[in-house]
């Protein structure tokens, strides 16, 4: 039987932020619920008659609908985040995938925000130093691939020492970035002001 080869320390990294955004996610799912469902904000004259007519046919307000509704697609997105985190160490190649498609499309839909506010610069930088590591890498690629298409391409995988060339680059950028986000995020958590 041929050796299945380790996933490499960097899609570790990449799984680790994937758990990161689904956290932030549930983090501001649950912060929006609470805000709309326990705080209801000041309404106009036109949505209180609307949730006049909604409390009479025993449907949720209109404060209610938008924590629900706040909460539901945020708590899907992690789910969905975790899961792939979950398959990506189980070198699963739809989550590797997934992963690369994710990364591209952050890094393109920041990209283009970019030009109108140019704080976005950095989500588009991580996308696409993702995206690119996880299609581009020989030993991520074969990191991946099954048992029986291993033999194949065991004299492959003997020739794959290490990694050289651009892709260097990109793996220091993305290490940077993951410890950055991760150090971002633990700041984001421990500041007060986001407890209200």
């Amino acid at each position: 039987k041929a050796k299945v080869s380790k996933s490499p320390l960097l899609v570790y990294a990449i799984a680790v932020m994937l758990l990161v955004v689904a956290i932030y996610f549930i983090f501001l799912g649950v912060s929006t619920w609470h805000k709309y469902y326990f705080n209801p904000s000041v309404m106009n004259s036109s949505q209180l008659d609307m949730n006049s007519k909604l409390e009479a046919k025993g449907l949720p307000n209109l404060n209610q609908l938008t924590a629900w509704s706040s909460l539901f697609p945020a708590l899907v997105l992690s789910l969905f985040f975790i899961l792939v985190s979950i398959f990506l160490l189980r070198r699963k190649n739809w989550a590797r995938r997934a992963a690369i498609v994710i990364s591209l499309f952050v890094g393109l839909i920041s990209l283009l925000i970019t030009f109108g506010n140019w704080t976005n610069w950095p989500y588009a930088v991580m996308g696409f130093v993702v995206g690119i590591y996880l299609l581009m890498d020989k030993k991520v690629r074969l990191a991946f691939i099954s048992n029986k298409n291993q033999r194949s391409t065991k004299k492959e995988n003997k020739e794959i020492r290490g990694r050289g060339g651009w892709l260097v680059i990109i793996q220091i950028v993305l290490f940077s970035i993951v410890l950055s986000y991760l150090l971002f995020f633990l700041m984001f958590l421990a500041n007060p002001a986001h407890n209200d």
